[in-house]
Formats: structure tokens, sequence, C-alpha cells
């Protein structure tokens, strides 16, 4: 699944403007999950405190612009309404 949601975001964040490699965003990805993987983060804090999360500005985000684009964003959409259902 990482591998699939950094294909995607790099595919969006490309169409603006950014130059994105999907095998670079996954290799960071997974240095950032390795380097983290004892910590909490800040989503499932919110989630676990009934706060408002920043899904909206992350893969909300990424769920927008493609929409604009007319490209497909099914993870991204996908990770979108799984947090709005976690927080209702």
């Amino acid at each position: 699944m990482t591998n699939h949601i950094c294909t995607e975001s790099t595919t969006i964040a490309n169409t603006q403007g950014y130059h994105l490699k999907p095998e670079e965003m996954l290799h960071q990805t997974q240095t950032v999950i390795q380097e983290t993987k004892n910590n909490y983060s800040s989503m499932l804090q919110s989630l676990q405190n009934h706060h408002p999360t920043e899904i909206n500005q992350i893969n909300g985000y990424l769920k927008d612009i493609a929409h604009t684009k007319k490209i497909p964003a099914p993870l991204n959409s996908l990770l979108t309404t799984i947090i709005h259902t976690l927080t209702n």
C-alpha cells in the first residue's frame, strides 16, 4: 500500500509543478516510517483525543487537486474517508 500511495501522491504533486519521483518518495517514506515507528503520530493522537485531524490538509488536499485535474486518487480518497469515518 505504501508504494501505491506514494505513486499516487507524487503523480498528483507533479501536476502542481513539483518534480518528484515515486521511488524517491517511497524511499523517504520508508525511512520516516522506520525512524518514527515508536512514535504516536499527531493524527493518531488527535483521533484518540477526539480532536480534529489534519487529514483534510494532507490526503484531502491531494484528493481535491486530483479531482480538479481529473486524475484518479482512490487511495487518498479512501484514507480521507476512513479518517472522517473514525472522527464521526
